[in-house]
């Protein structure tokens, strides 16, 4: 992969997810980062079914607790807008109030969506250097 192709793929990640700050806060290691990534690769879509079914079951401990761990793999790619509205949807379900989370989870489907094309994308172009 050329450096420009490069530059590209972390300009496009960037507003999705920040690998720099990752790698810093890893202290460099690449092998750590991409452990990282597999293992929010692996667990992400489980948690995004399991917290679709406790928002249909209207279970708000559930999917309030489901978020929170979805928020703390996000956070390892700086991936604030992921964050952001898993922490919606947990301070909803622990609120208890009986607003539709509806909106929630689908902004949180596809901020999920958005960080697993973006590392995948990095996993791929990592693997191919």
């Amino acid at each position: 992969m050329s450096n420009n192709q490069k530059q590209s793929t972390n300009q496009s990640a960037s507003s999705v997810i920040d690998l720099s700050e990752s790698l810093m806060r890893l202290g460099g290691d690449k092998s750590l980062l991409l452990e990282l990534i597999d293992i929010f690769l692996e667990d992400a879509p489980e948690l995004m079914a399991k917290i679709t079914r406790a928002v249909e079951e209207e279970n708000t401990t559930g999917y309030s607790g489901l978020a929170h761990r979805l928020k703390g793999l996000a956070s390892n790619f700086s991936a604030h807008r992921c964050t952001s509205a898993a922490w919606e949807l947990e301070k909803q379900g622990r609120s208890g109030l009986d607003a539709d989370p509806a909106q929630l989870l689908a902004e949180l489907r596809a901020e999920t969506e958005a960080v697993q094309s973006e590392l995948e994308k990095y996993r791929t172009s990592f693997s191919t250097e």
